[in-house]
């Protein structure tokens, strides 16, 4: 007989709860299916906002904490008749992308995920991290099924943004990326960037002029 610690056993029952689920539905499609459509949502915040929170803590670290703002959230979930109290899943994340796009918010490199294969622990996902230009990145994280989106930025060291609270002074603070000492897994890495500032064509000619002079 062996005996497990009731820390090591506090999502059994949750997990039990899925699978019951499952069976209830007349076992539709695999269970993988199921459980992404059903569970398989980023929330590990006081208000399951964590991505809107990365996003927001993302912009701050690149001086434009105007870009995306709580009343551009309110305006996205209203519209979707879902305040996504039970966070966030993959389709409704790049529904708010496109929401965005729409707005004229221009964070287009957000659409691109840059990690091509799953990541296993903190120490795999600095690894990554050191391989990609600096700058500042949303990742999708879990600790096992607890699923969450955080902020990475990406200097040495290699530091973090863990949530956003536009009622403090600062909203956010960098910390160690080994506070995540609870990630077992990341999902997704993605870019966020402002878009390079483009020359008009009109002082283009202008300074080939004074070349040529």
């Amino acid at each position: 007989m062996m005996y497990e610690w009731p820390e090591s056993l506090r999502d059994v029952y949750w997990c039990m709860n899925q699978v019951n689920a499952w069976i209830t539905s007349c076992r539709r499609g695999t269970f993988n299916k199921f459980n992404s459509k059903n569970y398989r949502k980023a929330g590990a915040s006081d208000s399951n906002w964590c991505f809107l929170h990365a996003l927001q803590a993302a912009c701050f670290g690149l001086d434009r904490a105007d870009l995306v703002t709580r009343e551009l959230w309110s305006k996205f979930w209203l519209s979707k008749g879902n305040d996504f109290t039970e966070g966030v899943g993959g389709t409704d994340v790049d529904a708010f992308l496109n929401f965005l796009r729409a707005k004229r918010v221009s964070l287009v490199t957000l659409f691109k995920n840059l990690q091509k294969k799953l990541l296993s622990s903190t120490a795999v996902l600095e690894r990554r991290a050191r391989t990609l230009d600096p700058g500042h990145y949303i990742v999708y994280a879990a600790e096992h099924s607890i699923e969450h989106y955080l902020t990475l930025v990406v200097t040495d060291p290699v530091m973090i943004y863990d949530d956003y609270n536009v009622d403090k002074d600062p909203p956010c603070l960098l910390e160690p990326l080994q506070k995540l000492d609870w990630l077992t897994h990341s999902y997704e890495i993605r870019l966020v960037a402002l878009p390079r500032p483009t020359r008009s064509k009109k002082s283009k000619k202008g300074s080939n002029e004074k070349s040529r002079n």
